[in-house]
């Protein structure tokens, strides 16, 4: 599922550039998922990616940044669609699940780089660059909670939720818990997106049973 959409009218430097990304993120995931992401080292990935090492270290600043940036563009791109497909009328449980239903099946199509992506980013990392992977992924961090202050904020607009807890509050109790449901399915049995929805739903109810009002 990496992205690989190209901006309009790229000069030919920046086409070379795009394309080098993509073979280096799509090289990762294959060594990442081969050797396992603790084995692995940028060596190898770059040889799979047919780029020198130090080339590579122009594209991430380790190898958790370099992990970082196999799913980056997909997380944004997921979270930006989600947004938008977001139906404002429906109930507060149903808008939150349907934002973070992408996320379970984007996760579901590879549990094990899954598990390591979660793992990884579960620290805050400052040293990074503006401009790398880790930095974005904070970002993208932020945009989710965004989302879904929103989604309280509209819901508490409409008399459907509570106002004696702040937005921020809920959404980020709202976002702690996919955090910890959606880390409790993947490592878990193998039971389907559907499944790890309803747990999710049902966490959701529980905890914000005191707020919702109809």
């Amino acid at each position: 599922m990496l992205s690989r959409e190209k901006p309009l009218a790229l000069t030919l430097r920046e086409k070379k550039k795009h394309d080098k990304a993509i073979r280096i993120k799509d090289a990762a995931r294959r060594v990442f998922h081969h050797k396992g992401y603790r084995d692995a080292t940028m060596r190898e990935v770059a040889d799979a990616a047919g780029v020198a090492t130090g080339t590579l270290f122009l594209y991430a600043a380790d190898k958790r940044d370099l992990l970082i940036l196999t799913v980056i563009d997909d997380l944004d791109r997921l979270t930006a669609e989600s947004a938008a497909a977001l139906k404002p009328d429906d109930p507060l449980l149903d808008q939150l699940l349907d934002a973070f239903r992408p996320r379970y099946e984007y996760w579901a199509s590879d549990r094990r780089l899954a598990m390591t992506v979660l793992h990884e980013v579960q620290e805050t990392h400052s040293d990074y660059a503006p401009d790398s992977a880790m930095a974005r992924y904070q970002l993208h961090r932020d945009s989710i909670l965004t989302s879904i202050v929103n989604i309280v904020e509209r819901q508490q607009r409409m008399g459907a939720l509570s106002t004696s807890e702040s937005s921020q509050t809920l959404a980020r109790l709202i976002n702690l818990i996919y955090a910890t449901a959606v880390r409790y399915w993947l490592r878990g049995p193998q039971s389907s997106v559907d499944e790890g929805m309803a747990v999710l739903r049902d966490y959701l109810r529980i905890a914000l049973s005191g707020v919702i009002l109809r």
